[in-house]
């Protein structure tokens, strides 16, 4: 029986490094973003770096510039990323996540604002590396300190490089 007991704490211990690879330490993410602010919808771009703490769990830092007639919007946020194991297969990976940092609007005039995006995306794996973000969509809070309060949504795909 203690032989019996010995070898499958051995066998226990002896994955726990085949778990421990299941899920990359990192992730880069670089891609398009349309914005749906309150005045002219806008284009540019959306990049973010992730470090998975853990298989559940990771720490984003996503920026973003957007730019259309006469405006301007950049964005500097930062927060947990949930990865929706119970939805992942070896091609879809979903996500999750809750942003928080500051936004820089201008119109030609320049203003900042308190800034949270709540939202998410799936990945659709290209290659062991490589996935297609197809799509983030994230609605985002801007408070100013006039106590404003400005409600958008933006949609990003591009390319995701795991590490």
């Amino acid at each position: 029986m203690r032989k019996f007991v010995g070898l499958i704490l051995f066998l226990c211990l002896w994955t726990l490094p085949a778990k421990a690879q299941d899920y990359s330490k990192g992730e880069a993410f670089v891609g398009y973003q349309y914005t749906h602010a309150n005045g002219p919808d806008l284009n540019g771009w959306n990049g973010a770096l992730t470090y998975n703490l853990k298989d559940w769990l990771g720490v984003t830092a996503d920026l973003s510039g957007t730019y259309g007639t006469g405006a301007k919007l950049h964005t500097f946020l930062f927060g947990p990323t949930l990865p929706v194991n119970k939805l992942k297969t070896d091609t879809f990976r979903p996500f999750a996540h809750v942003l928080f940092g500051g936004a820089i609007a201008s119109d030609g005039v320049s203003s900042g604002a308190f800034a949270v995006a709540l939202g998410g995306g799936l990945d659709v794996k290209v290659s062991e590396r490589l996935s297609a973000r197809l799509p983030q969509a994230d609605w985002m809070l801007f408070r100013s300190s006039g106590n404003t309060t400005t409600k958008n949504a933006r949609l990003s795909f591009g390319l995701v490089y795991r590490f």
